[in-house]
């Protein structure tokens, strides 16, 4: 009777053991490659919401991740939301780059904006809020902002 109640209990300890042994879903909580999916929303405006900005990018890591913003006049701002797969831990540079105005140079501000970077199943990792910023920048200068993953 007692190598009965032996078997089932042994079976258990030894599926314990497996499922143990697997690594878990969320396990570093980084892509196939060991990087995240990074989202940057916000908006960069002119000071004070003056028409000048013709034409805008969002730079990190040196890739565009949002694509050239060519207004047909001049604009007071643009809405951020741009995004890269795959960025990997570590040092990063973040810049909102004038690529064409009306005047130069003119002051800007980066308003709310925030860092999201998230694991490949699409779950939050974290969430940096970038400081409020105010520059005059010339006709391609960026304003930078470094952070770490």
């Amino acid at each position: 009777m007692r190598e009965v109640l032996r078997r089932p209990v042994l079976a258990v300890v030894l599926l314990g053991l497996f499922a143990l042994s697997l690594p878990a879903c969320h396990d570093s909580g980084t892509g196939p490659d060991g990087g995240y999916r990074v989202v940057v929303t916000g908006s960069f405006t002119t000071v004070p919401y003056a028409p000048n900005l013709i034409r805008f990018q969002l730079v990190l890591d040196g890739a565009v991740v949002l694509q050239d913003t060519r207004f047909s006049s001049p604009s007071s701002g643009v809405t951020l939301d741009g995004g890269l797969d795959y960025v990997g831990r570590g040092p990063h540079s973040l810049r909102f780059v004038v690529v064409d105005q009306a005047v130069s140079p003119f002051r800007y501000q980066a308003v709310d904006v925030f860092i999201s970077y998230y694991d490949p199943w699409g779950g939050l990792v974290n969430r940096i809020a970038v400081p409020y910023n105010s520059q005059s920048l010339a006709t391609g200068q960026s304003m930078i902002y470094d952070f770490v993953l």
